[in-house]
C-alpha cells in the first residue's frame, strides 16, 4: 500500500507504485499517521450505470448519487470505467475495463476531447475527484487558480481558463523569483481560525506544484483590460467570485452549500481584490504595490 499526505489528509493507494502518477511522489508519507481515505482497483470490470438520472453529465464525466456516496463514470477514458466513492467507509473503488500493464503508462489520444492521456493519468484524475469530495466535508475548498508564495504567504490569482493567470504568475517568477505553490488548483482551509493554503499534485498542464502549507495572503481575481487597475472587493463580491472559482463539486444542493459555508468563513479573514490588467509587467507592479501596502 502506498501512502501519501496531501493538504494534511492521508490517502492510501492500494496498487503497484509503477502505475501511480509521478506527481504523487513529492507527497509520499511514512505511514505513521492514520489513513483518512483508501483507494483500491478492480480490473476487467465494466460497471453498469444506475437507472436514475445523473447529477451532472459532460463529455468527461457523469456523476450519480447513491445511498452511500457517489458513482462517477468517465466518458472519455477507454481504460478507467468508473469510480465508486463510499463516503461512510472512506473508501473508493476505481474500476478498470482491462488490466494494468506496461501499456497503462502510454498516452492514448481521445477522439472525443483531443486529450492525450494514459491509464495512469486517468487514475490520477479519478483520485482527484474523490479527494475533492473528501476535503469538502473536512471544511476545505479547492480554488481554480495559479498561486505563488510571496513573503512567506500564498497569493492566488484566479480567473477563467485563457484569461492569463498563468502568464501573470510566470511574470512574478521571472521578476521576483517567487515559487509557484500550484499552477492550477490551490486548497484553502481555516486552521485555528487562520487561513492557510496548500499545494496539491493536481496542477493542470503547468507541471508546477509544491508540497507546502503556507499562510494565505490573499486572493486576486483577474480580468483582461486595456489598463492595469486594482480595486478592493466587497465581502459579497468576494464570496460570489470565490464560489464561482471553486473546484470542489457543486453537484447537489448540499455540496453547493458546503462550498458557500466554507467561503463565508474564509473570505472575511482574507485579502480579496480585483485586478483589471494587461498581460505585462505593469500588471505585476500594480498588484505587488497593492499587496505590499496591505502587509
Amino acid at each position: 500500500m502506498n501512502i501519501y499526505e496531501i493538504a494534511g489528509q492521508i490517502i492510501a493507494l492500494n496498487w503497484d507504485i509503477s502505475y501511480i502518477h509521478p506527481y504523487m511522489k513529492s507527497f509520499s508519507s511514512d505511514g505513521k499517521k492514520p489513513i483518512d481515505l483508501t483507494f483500491e482497483l478492480q480490473e476487467n470490470t465494466n460497471l453498469k450505470r444506475p437507472e436514475n438520472e445523473p447529477l451532472i453529465h459532460s463529455k468527461y464525466m457523469s456523476a450519480y448519487s447513491t445511498k452511500d456516496g457517489f458513482l462517477l463514470f468517465y466518458e472519455d477514458s477507454c481504460s478507467v470505467n468508473a469510480c465508486f466513492y463510499d463516503e461512510h467507509a472512506r473508501r473508493a473503488m476505481i474500476y478498470l475495463t482491462g488490466s494494468l500493464s506496461d501499456d497503462s503508462c502510454k498516452p492514448i489520444l481521445s477522439p472525443n476531447t483531443g486529450l492525450n492521456l494514459s491509464t495512469v493519468d486517468y487514475l490520477f484524475y479519478a483520485i482527484r475527484d474523490v479527494f475533492l469530495l473528501w476535503i469538502q466535508k473536512k471544511g476545505m475548498i479547492a480554488i481554480h487558480s495559479s498561486s505563488i508564495i510571496y513573503k512567506e504567504k500564498a497569493y492566488l490569482f484566479s480567473a477563467s481558463s485563457g484569461t492569463g493567470k498563468t502568464t501573470h504568475t510566470n511574470m512574478w517568477v521571472e521578476r521576483f523569483h517567487v515559487d509557484i505553490l500550484d499552477g492550477d488548483i490551490t486548497v484553502l482551509a481555516l486552521e485555528d481560525d487562520i487561513p492557510v493554503a496548500y499545494g496539491i499534485p493536481w496542477c493542470g498542464t503547468s507541471g508546477k506544484y509544491l508540497n507546502r502549507r503556507v499562510l494565505l495572503g490573499g486572493i486576486v481575481f483577474l480580468a483582461q483590460a486595456c489598463h492595469n487597475r486594482v480595486s478592493k472587493l466587497t465581502l459579497f463580491e468576494a464570496v460570489l467570485r470565490c464560489c464561482a472559482r471553486c473546484f470542489t463539486p457543486t453537484w447537489t444542493k448540499e455540496l453547493s452549500n458546503l462550498n458557500l459555508s466554507i467561503v463565508e468563513h474564509l473570505i472575511p479573514k482574507t485579502l480579496c481584490c480585483f485586478l483589471e490588467c494587461l498581460p505585462d509587467q505593469g500588471a505585476v507592479d500594480t498588484i505587488k504595490t497593492y499587496i505590499d501596502s496591505k502587509q
